[in-house]
């Protein structure tokens, strides 16, 4: 369930530019990244990452970094996917200076975009005669997307079906706890667990059960028989 994977490959795009300034341009940072991995998993709903650069012109403190800066990125990982995706870095940590002092090591550690929009806002709505998955589509597309202040973040998500009709108010939740909520009441009527997880990956976002995630992994899995 847990997994980090490390781009290994092609970096065609590495950007950083400031939140508040939207007319400055981006600044390329590709030659400035030694490291660069993700992590991601069924129990998180945040996709984060983490890149250590080798900086020796004082970008952290002539750009400067403070914490609050949009990170595009274009990379081919090794399993020969091409993935664009945007995301806040929030911290820089590990800096230490190099062995002749005229470079320095530091870490930038970033997150999805989405959960910049997730903390910020609060869902209280009702919701009648739907599918959860039609109203956690809905959460979704108004709650979690901004494509004016984020027009680069990967918006897709994908959704188990669920079974049943429902009528339900969401009086005041995050987003993302609103369709956590919202996943715990879904039922499916062909995956009879319904245990459903709603997790970020590379990708996209996703809202599925277990069986469906072994089903959509391996969908030639050899079936096992027992015969005394």
């Amino acid at each position: 369930p847990n997994s980090e994977y490390l781009a290994g490959g092609i970096l065609s795009n590495a950007t950083l530019s400031h939140y508040h300034k939207k007319n400055a341009p981006p600044f390329n940072i590709a030659n400035y990244i030694t490291e660069l991995s993700f992590s991601e998993s069924i129990d998180s709903t945040a996709l984060m990452g983490q890149m250590k650069l080798l900086d020796s012109s004082g970008l952290i403190d002539n750009f400067p970094i403070i914490g609050e800066e949009i990170f595009n990125l274009t990379y081919v990982d090794f399993f020969d996917n091409e993935i664009s995706q945007e995301f806040l870095i929030y911290s820089v940590s590990d800096a230490v200076p190099g062995e002749q002092q005229n470079f320095m090591y530091y870490t930038l550690n970033f997150v999805s975009a989405h959960h910049f929009l997730d903390v910020s806002r609060k869902v209280q709505k009702s919701y009648q005669n739907l599918t959860i998955k039609e109203i956690i589509q809905l959460i979704f597309d108004e709650y979690l997307v901004d494509e004016t202040r984020f027009p680069n973040s990967n918006n897709e998500i994908e959704i188990e079906d669920t079974a049943g009709i429902q009528t339900i108010v969401i009086p005041s939740l995050r987003p993302i706890e609103a369709i956590n909520f919202l996943s715990r009441r879904s039922f499916s009527d062909v995956n009879k667990s319904s245990n459903y997880h709603f997790y970020q990956t590379r990708e996209k976002f996703k809202m599925k059960t277990h069986e469906q995630m072994i089903k959509d992994g391996r969908p030639k899995a050899i079936e096992y028989t027992y015969n005394p």
